[in-house]
Formats: C-alpha cells, sequence, structure tokens
C-alpha cells in the first residue's frame, strides 16, 4: 500500500489562531480602556459643569434675595418717608382737570414724561413735580416756555437737569400752582 505522507500543520495554525486571538485580546482590552478613559473625562467634565451651576444658580438666589429685600426696604422707606411728611390734602378738582389738560398739550415729540407728584402741603400753594426727558435741548426749552406760558402756575422750578446720550436731557420741574380761592 502506498501511505502518504502529510506535513502537520496544525501547530502551525494552532500559534496563528493564538495570535489572533491575543491580538483580539489586546483590540479589546485597548477599546475597552479607552471607553472607560472617555466615559471617566465625560463624566468628570459634566460634575464640574454641575458645580459651576449649582455655584451660579446659588449666587443668582443670594442675588435675588438681596435685590428682594433691597425693593422691600425701598418700598417701605418710601411708606414711612410718605407717611412722615405732609398730611394729604385735596386739590380742586378744576386743578386737577387744567393739570391733565395741560399734560395733553405738552411739547414734547422726541421725549417724554415719565414721573408726575402732586402735593398739597398745609398754608401753602399746591404744586406738581414732573420728571421725564426731552429728545434735544430746543424740545426742553419749548416745554419750560410752555409751563411759563401758563397762567395758573405761578412758579416754574427746575430741580434736576441732567444731559444724557444722544444729546437727551432728563428733566425734573417744580410747578406751583396758583391757588384756588374758596
Amino acid at each position: 500500500m502506498y501511505t502518504k505522507r502529510t506535513i502537520n500543520l496544525l501547530p502551525w495554525r494552532l500559534n496563528a489562531h493564538l495570535q489572533r486571538c491575543r491580538i483580539l485580546l489586546f483590540t479589546l482590552i485597548f477599546f475597552s480602556l479607552t471607553c472607560l478613559g472617555c466615559w471617566l473625562c465625560f463624566s468628570y467634565f459634566t460634575q464640574q459643569l454641575n458645580q459651576t451651576y449649582q455655584q451660579q444658580f446659588s449666587t443668582l438666589q443670594q442675588v435675588q434675595q438681596q435685590l428682594t429685600q433691597t425693593q422691600n426696604d425701598i418700598t417701605h422707606r418710601q411708606n414711612n418717608q410718605n407717611t412722615a411728611t405732609e398730611p394729604s390734602q385735596a386739590i380742586a378738582t378744576t386743578r386737577v382737570a387744567q393739570l391733565l389738560n395741560m399734560l395733553t398739550q405738552l411739547p414734547l415729540m422726541l421725549g417724554e414724561l415719565y414721573g408726575l407728584e402732586l402735593r398739597q402741603p398745609p398754608q401753602s400753594s399746591p404744586s406738581v413735580i414732573l420728571q421725564g426727558m426731552a429728545g434735544n435741548s430746543h424740545e426742553f426749552e419749548q416745554l419750560h416756555a410752555f409751563f411759563n406760558e401758563q397762567d395758573w402756575i405761578t412758579q416754574v422750578q427746575l430741580l434736576h437737569l441732567e444731559p444724557q446720550q444722544h444729546q437727551q436731557l432728563h428733566f425734573q420741574f417744580q410747578l406751583t400752582l396758583l391757588e384756588d380761592t374758596p
């Protein structure tokens, strides 16, 4: 009989298979460590962002509490100041009507009126404090002349004038009104 001699390739295949398994194992370990490192970095940055967010949130809450407290203090002081100062007295309806009519005729094109306070001190003429903003100096001069032309205003006193940007002027006038005769 004829016997055929064969070459045994099994140890070579076994070594190649073991080599591929080692490469696969090292690749899986490297990939796992890379994923773990990325996850740890992501967790660290997330934690840092959360800490920063919590710090900013607590700072914002403190500022809001301080703002609320300051607003309450201002309101309380204004209430105390208003009650502690002059007692309120009625202003004649005709004066109020004249005042409202005058407000509709103010020569303010670019400016605006943003504050009005009526005062009726005892033993004195009623007065009005007007606060606002004129668009330019010409408009302010027209407004001042308008107040001086009113015959029921006895005195026009400029309490505050502050120039702002873009030629705007913030003003505060005190207008003393003519006393009503009973």
